[in-house]
Protein backbone atom coordinates (compact mmCIF):
# COMPACT_ATOMS: atom_id res chain seq x y z
CA UNK A 1 0.00 0.00 0.00
CA UNK A 2 3.40 2.39 0.58
CA UNK A 3 3.71 2.38 -3.47
CA UNK A 4 2.71 4.08 -6.19
CA UNK A 5 -0.96 3.40 -7.23
CA UNK A 6 -1.14 0.70 -5.03
CA UNK A 7 -5.03 0.01 -3.58
CA UNK A 8 -6.32 -2.68 -1.17
CA UNK A 9 -9.02 -4.72 -3.22
CA UNK A 10 -12.14 -5.17 -0.60
CA UNK A 11 -15.67 -4.28 -1.01
CA UNK A 12 -14.98 -1.17 1.57
CA UNK A 13 -11.91 0.03 -0.07
CA UNK A 14 -12.92 -0.04 -4.39
CA UNK A 15 -16.11 1.70 -2.89
CA UNK A 16 -14.06 5.02 -2.75
CA UNK A 17 -12.07 6.91 -5.80
CA UNK A 18 -8.90 7.18 -5.84
CA UNK A 19 -5.45 6.92 -7.07
CA UNK A 20 -3.31 5.08 -4.93
CA UNK A 21 -1.17 7.72 -4.72
CA UNK A 22 -1.68 9.23 -1.09
CA UNK A 23 0.48 6.78 1.01
CA UNK A 24 3.32 6.44 -1.15
CA UNK A 25 3.17 10.44 -1.39
CA UNK A 26 3.24 10.53 2.62
CA UNK A 27 6.38 8.06 2.46
CA UNK A 28 7.65 10.29 0.11
CA UNK A 29 7.45 13.91 1.82
CA UNK A 30 8.52 11.91 5.05
CA UNK A 31 11.40 10.45 4.05
CA UNK A 32 12.53 13.92 2.21
CA UNK A 33 12.86 14.78 5.81
CA UNK A 34 14.41 12.00 7.27
CA UNK A 35 11.53 10.35 8.53
CA UNK A 36 9.73 6.91 8.35
CA UNK A 37 6.42 6.13 7.49
CA UNK A 38 5.74 2.54 7.76
CA UNK A 39 2.12 0.42 8.12
CA UNK A 40 0.78 -2.47 10.85
CA UNK A 41 -2.21 -4.00 9.90
CA UNK A 42 -4.08 -7.02 11.67
CA UNK A 43 -6.77 -8.99 9.41
CA UNK A 44 -10.12 -8.16 11.28
CA UNK A 45 -8.93 -5.14 12.87
CA UNK A 46 -7.75 -2.81 10.68
CA UNK A 47 -4.12 -1.00 9.77
CA UNK A 48 -2.19 1.56 11.58
CA UNK A 49 -0.17 4.10 9.74
CA UNK A 50 2.88 5.29 11.38
CA UNK A 51 4.70 8.26 10.75
CA UNK A 52 8.53 9.04 12.51
CA UNK A 53 9.61 12.46 11.86
CA UNK A 54 13.33 13.20 13.20
CA UNK A 55 12.75 16.20 15.98
CA UNK A 56 14.99 18.59 14.60
CA UNK A 57 12.52 18.41 11.57
CA UNK A 58 9.51 19.29 13.75
CA UNK A 59 8.64 23.06 14.25
CA UNK A 60 6.47 24.44 16.72
CA UNK A 61 3.57 26.52 15.88
CA UNK A 62 4.78 29.28 18.60
CA UNK A 63 8.35 29.48 17.23
CA UNK A 64 6.90 29.82 13.65
CA UNK A 65 4.73 32.31 14.33
CA UNK A 66 7.35 34.07 16.15
CA UNK A 67 10.15 34.26 13.37
CA UNK A 68 7.02 36.21 11.35
CA UNK A 69 6.11 38.89 13.41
Amino acid sequence: MLEPFEQVENSFTRSKPGTGLGLALSRAMIEAHGGRLWLESELGVGTRAHALLPPERIVSRRSELAATA
